[in-house]
């Protein structure tokens, strides 16, 4: 019974270990708007048809839209970014220059 209960506790303390560290990783690229921020548009959409027009002259932009899920530890990565080393600083540069510049959040444009 000792070996049954010790088993379910490392089993259990190496799921929620692995739970977190897949939750800390940040994903950088997204080379397109993603479905969850489609999902989001559709629904804004269905809710408020007047806007239609609006929101696909947006769409049809050059942005990438993303969730707050998904936007936010981008964001959070970009502001506490250390520039020490000029290579590294170089290369965010280059990161915001073609890739966050185009990510917007659904919810900033959907409460425009």
């Amino acid at each position: 019974m000792k070996k049954i209960l010790s088993l379910v506790f490392v089993l259990a303390f190496l799921f929620t270990n692995a739970q977190s560290n897949n939750n800390s990783k940040v994903n950088l690229i997204y080379t397109s708007t993603t479905i969850e921020a489609k999902l989001q548009i559709d629904q804004f959409l269905k809710a408020n048809p007047d806007k239609k027009n609006e929101i696909n002259q947006l769409y049809n932009k050059d942005y990438i839209y993303l969730t707050d899920d998904q936007y936010f530890p981008i964001e959070q990565y970009i502001k506490s970014f250390k520039k020490i080393d000029s290579d590294k600083n170089i290369e965010l540069n280059n990161y915001k220059e073609t890739w966050f510049n185009r990510y917007h959040n659904v919810k900033e444009i959907l409460n425009n």
